[in-house]
């Protein structure tokens, strides 16, 4: 695949810190929920657990009706993933779409859903959905009257095959310059998920820095964000 400059039309800058340590000036610290796991807590002592640690945003690999329930009136901001299998349906039906927002984000007027992430680490012939997807779901979020609500995609962090300078980032495929311009034209992030930890483990002779734990930034216009963990 060509590789497409991205810089002029999304401007990525990605934020990254650690639990143990973070900059003074973030003042927003989510954390990813995984449930895949063994002898997890419930949902409900999960949503505590966020809130007795100050800990703001969440973000869920699913529409998951206990984790939307125990999150309602919460005032914890969410990022929602729109599962791969459900790509398909979406970018091919804007009455699925509808369907879609109305079962799984009007269902929860008391949750503050604040992106819809359509797809995570999408890959092969998949990535021909996640645009009209992200079309589709965006146009229902308006038609419901939720266009505060930031309709996204989530990509490796491979995604980008050159970052530094940032004037001279491209992406590695030529999809995802589609995507970059209609995130620019409604005002949304590019989320992006990166694990330094394993950058790090691989090459520690030349990486310095201090390993910080899985990341799952938000990048572009979002306000700072922090997040850990996986699905």
């Amino acid at each position: 695949m060509a590789k497409m400059g991205f810089a002029p039309m999304l401007s990525v800058a990605v934020l990254l810190g650690t639990l143990a340590a973070f900059p003074a000036a973030v003042h927003s610290i989510g954390v990813c929920y995984g449930v895949v796991a063994n002898n997890l807590p419930g949902p409900s002592e999960v949503v505590q657990l966020y809130r007795s640690k100050g800990i703001d945003s969440m973000r869920i690999y699913f529409a998951d009706a206990a984790a939307l329930n125990a999150l309602s009136g919460s005032n914890i901001g969410l990022i929602m993933d729109v599962g791969n299998g459900n790509l398909s349906s979406l970018a091919s039906s804007p009455s699925a779409a509808a369907g879609w927002v109305r079962d799984n984000i009007q269902a929860y007027p008391g949750v503050s859903f604040r992106y819809i992430a359509v797809g995570n680490e999408v890959q092969g012939s998949d990535t021909a959905n996640i645009l009209p997807a992200m079309r589709n779901v965006n146009s229902a979020l308006v038609a419901a009257g939720l266009g505060n609500i930031k309709v996204s995609t989530s990509v490796r962090f491979d995604a980008f095959a050159d970052t530094f300078p940032p004037s001279s980032g491209r992406f590695r495929d030529d999809y995802m310059t589609p995507i970059a311009r209609f995130l620019a034209t409604t005002g949304a992030p590019l989320l992006a998920n990166v694990y330094p930890y394993f950058a790090y483990k691989d090459d520690q002779e030349t990486r310095a820095e201090k390993p910080s734990c899985s990341t799952t930034p938000l990048s572009s216009r979002a306000r700072r964000w922090w997040t850990t963990g996986t699905g």
